[in-house]
Parts: structure tokens; sequence; C-alpha cells
């Protein structure tokens, strides 16, 4: 069993705005704490009531099913990437198949400063 629980935590924080002070203060627990991989199984539920998920989603599903857990089936989570030395960014397969991304497509790429950035297919 692959437990994905740091990972889902931090992925669903920053999907919710939140900062780990604000998460800190809600669950009432250190700014520290909130930053380690594995609460304690209190910690757990009530992160999972704040995150609107269950308990067994947040400790055991795959960050992709968890994203999609509360039926918005539009969204998806492809991975992580890197900034190349010339600032060329390779997109996950899976993201290129989806959108039918081919060469030469135009992109448009936006941001927000507390939403982060987006790629949109013109």
């Amino acid at each position: 069993m692959d437990i994905n629980l740091g990972e889902n935590l931090k992925t669903l924080r920053i999907r919710s705005r939140r900062t780990l002070e604000d998460v800190a203060e809600i669950i009432d627990v250190s700014r520290q704490s909130v930053s380690k991989c594995y609460p304690d199984i209190e910690k757990c539920v009530r992160l999972s009531k704040l995150y609107n998920v269950s308990l067994d989603a947040l400790i055991n599903k795959p960050l992709g099913e968890l994203i999609n857990e509360d039926g918005k089936r539009d969204r998806y989570v492809f991975g992580l990437t890197v900034l190349g030395k010339n600032g060329t960014i390779r997109l996950p397969q899976k993201a290129i198949e989806i959108f039918e991304i081919t060469e030469n497509d135009a992109l448009l790429v936006v941001g927000d400063k507390t939403q982060g950035i987006a790629i949109v297919k013109c």
C-alpha cells in the first residue's frame, strides 16, 4: 500500500490557497507540525474535514484521484516539470494528449500571484 499523505496534504493546502500558518491555526498546531509529512490521526481527521475529502482518500489515494474526488472530472494533475536553461518547459505527455496540443500550437501563459501560472491552448 502506498501512503500518499504528505504529497496530498501539500497539494490540498496549496489548492485551497492556504499558508502553512493558516492551516496550523485552523487545526491548532504549530507551523512546523503542518509541514511534517505524517501528522497524528486526530490531525488527519481535522485535515480531511478542512479539505472536504475522506480520511481514507487523504491517506491512500494517488494525487490525481484525490483532486478529482470532488466530482470535477475536468481537472487534472499531470505531474512536475522543470524550467530548462533556455526557459523552455516540457509539457507532460498526458497533458499533450488530453488537450490535443501539437507542434507550433499557440499557448498562452497567464498568471496570478495567488493562484499560480496556467497554460492555455489558443
